[in-house]
């Protein structure tokens, strides 16, 4: 995926939430864009605004590249950026996001979902999902979508919610 989200605990959601973005904001994801660590994404916007990323990759078993697409969602909670992207292929009530912190100077910085508070928020019944627990202490935090849910993230606070450390960014190598 376009980020890596990073620990063994996991924070999806049933469907993408927030409102429709600006047209300038989807428009500036458009493109071609390269990782620090040389994986280079390319990103194109479908009908009726949804995104759609590309990546080829070499395959040794067959010799050979291929291509796999990755449709994106981007939504706004208030006025920040959140992509959406399906968390295990072939789930389509399972999405991960990630914050798009920063879209500036051909570079995007995101912040993943720090799964400790999302979970602990869960628990206590701010957000409305489950905790599945897992072998070792891993959990997965399930959220439940709602119309409500993008103001309750923006009351109880985005800084909060996701990791500070945004990450390498990404970086537009073409247009």
């Amino acid at each position: 995926m376009l980020f890596i989200i990073a620990g063994c605990d996991s924070v999806t959601v049933n469907k993408p939430f927030g409102t429709q973005p600006p047209k300038q904001v989807i428009e500036s994801l458009s493109g071609t864009w390269a990782s620090r660590d040389g994986d280079v994404f390319f990103v194109s916007r479908t009908e009726g605004d949804a995104l759609v990323a590309g990546k080829t990759q070499w395959e040794k078993k067959n010799k050979q590249f291929t291509a796999r697409n990755y449709p994106l969602v981007l939504r706004m909670i208030g006025d920040q950026p959140v992509l959406f992207f399906a968390a295990h292929e072939g789930l389509k009530d399972q999405f991960g996001f990630i914050w798009l912190h920063s879209i500036e100077d051909d570079l995007i910085r995101g912040r993943a979902p720090k799964a400790s508070v999302w979970r602990d928020a869960v628990a206590s019944g701010e957000f409305d999902g489950r905790v599945n627990t897992r072998e070792n202490d891993h959990y997965d935090v399930l959220l439940e979508s709602s119309e409500k849910l993008p103001g309750q993230l923006i009351e109880y606070g985005l800084d909060r919610l996701f990791e500070k450390d945004a990450g390498d960014p990404i970086r537009r190598i073409g247009k």
